[in-house]
């Protein structure tokens, strides 16, 4: 899929072979599209581990960044943060999965800023990745991981690569059901 106007209309997009269901809705005998079972973008703290819920209670499961823990990312390496999102992952599964469907995506996906987070152990897993993307595709493959192993076979999660993410990480490999969607500053003007 692509975030832009002209790919919009169904006609372009059956022949430059995009099927996203965010921007059109591709009729299913000509294909169908795919759908997000979750919002499309920026989840965390909103959708998932919400900062409304938690931050005032747990800000330690939130992004410390130049010294000071923000509510608009997550602390990726928190173990508390992974069983939140992978509990709210598998509600959101018992409740929206659709084993017909030949795919049906979540969205594990951060901010629109630069508030990555800072503290020891994702500094730990990013330097050693060369990127900020080392933290983000380790826990996204954490959670893909168990989705699979939940047996949905037709989800993927999808996670950015944008902004302090872009950058592909060194050591760590999305898994198969991960989906790693290239965002450019651009598709944030694009609205």
């Amino acid at each position: 899929d692509t975030d832009w106007v002209s790919p919009r209309d169904v006609e372009y997009s059956l022949a430059n072979g995009l099927n996203g269901n965010i921007y059109r809705t591709i009729p299913s005998e000509l294909g169908g599209t795919v759908a997000y079972i979750s919002n499309f973008c920026h989840t965390f703290t909103t959708q998932f581990c919400k900062s409304a819920e938690y931050f005032d209670a747990h800000p330690e499961y939130f992004a410390l960044h130049k010294g000071k823990r923000v509510p608009d990312q997550l602390c990726l390496t928190n173990e508390r943060v992974y069983e939140i999102v992978r509990d709210e992952v598998m509600a959101l599964l018992k409740e929206k999965h659709d084993p017909e469907e030949s795919l049906q995506i979540i969205s594990l996906t951060q901010h629109d800023n630069q508030n990555m987070c800072q503290c020891k152990n994702c500094k730990k897993v990013d330097d050693a990745n060369g990127s900020h993307s080392g933290t983000m595709i380790t826990f996204v493959n954490r959670i893909a991981r168990d989705v699979k192993a939940a047996g949905y076979d037709n989800v993927a999660i999808d996670t950015f690569a944008y902004q302090y993410t872009r950058k592909a990480p060194l050591k760590v490999v999305p898994e198969d059901n991960v989906i790693v969607r290239l965002c450019t500053i651009e598709c944030c003007f694009a609205h």
